[in-house]
């Protein structure tokens, strides 16, 4: 079983070299690589699944932000080292609020109106840093440049300062 999941047959065509490579790193020559495929599976599936990890392992090492984006909230969460820290807007339900419009971010976060509410929140890790930024990406969180986190992180002083 994978410590995060498998990668798809397409995200493994992409990274054929890396593959390559990460076989001979583990002894395995091409014409080894080609007889476990055929003689074992099980041993074929357990090597895709270290590389899977590896892969991801990687992948989420560098990745220092998420985000979250729906009609009436946003959020953005900076993985930190030892917490995650998120910063994030919300309106009531029924506000003309709409967060999956670019321009109605811009002005929300430069001025926010009375009604939002912009909020942070920190929270230590309940497990690694990796395997929790993995949970929320399974949960749709996108990664993104941080752009986001740092807007909120001011609206949200901005708000404070004019409440």
């Amino acid at each position: 079983m994978p410590k995060y999941r498998m990668l798809t047959d397409e995200e493994l065509m992409h990274m054929e070299k890396e593959f390559i490579d990460f076989l001979v790193l583990n002894g395995i020559v091409a014409e080894d690589w080609v007889k476990i495929k055929k003689n074992n599976i099980q041993d074929a599936a357990k090597i895709l699944e270290s590389f899977s990890d590896a892969v991801m392992e990687g992948a989420l090492r560098k990745t220092e932000y998420l985000e979250k984006v729906d009609t009436h909230r946003i959020a953005s969460i900076h993985f930190q080292q030892n917490q995650m820290v998120m910063a994030a807007m919300e309106a009531p339900i029924g506000s003309i609020a709409d967060f999956t419009d670019p321009e109605f971010i811009k002005q929300a976060t430069i001025n926010p109106p009375g009604y939002l509410k912009a909020f942070t929140t920190s929270e230590k890790y309940s497990s690694t840093r990796e395997l929790e930024l993995f949970q929320f990406t399974e949960r749709g969180w996108l990664v993104s440049d941080g752009k986001l986190y740092k807007a909120l992180c001011l609206a949200k002083a901005n708000h404070s300062s004019n409440t």
